[in-house]
């Protein structure tokens, strides 16, 4: 006795899961502003905000051109400043950002011969937005 199998037929794959574009809950988001010339380089604001539940650390890396030779913050003692060198720059808070809390930083962007635009920018690892 013979038997035939059934002819293979398409299957569509299982749709994949939604997932959603904007933040996670236990992410810190921040906004690059560009801001004013002045004669030795660039003023910019940085917006740091914590829209979570929760009290959270936030780190933002910012990558300019090479040119970029400084970047200090006015005015705010509880955010550590660091460069890395080739435009690389690390800003640290102090102290944990508290729940719906924004933290407004004003930058001052030493450069030489470009803009004031970083290249790259992310904070806690997710990418900021840059205007």
């Amino acid at each position: 006795m013979t038997t035939s199998s059934p002819a293979p037929g398409r299957t569509s794959a299982p749709a994949a899961p939604a997932v959603p574009l904007g933040p996670a809950d236990e992410t810190v988001t921040a906004r690059y502003q560009v801001g004013t010339d002045g004669w030795d380089g660039s003023e910019a604001v940085l917006s740091v905000s914590n829209p979570s539940g929760g009290a959270l650390e936030w780190r933002v890396e910012l990558s300019f051109d090479d040119d970029i030779r400084s970047l200090r913050v006015s005015g705010d003692s509880e955010v550590s400043v660091w460069g890395r060198g080739g435009g690389e720059f690390v800003l640290r808070g102090t102290r944990s950002l508290s729940p719906g809390d924004t933290r407004t930083l004003r930058l001052r962007v030493g450069w030489g011969d470009s803009g004031e635009r970083p290249v790259g920018c992310t904070v806690n690892e997710v990418d900021c937005q840059v205007g």
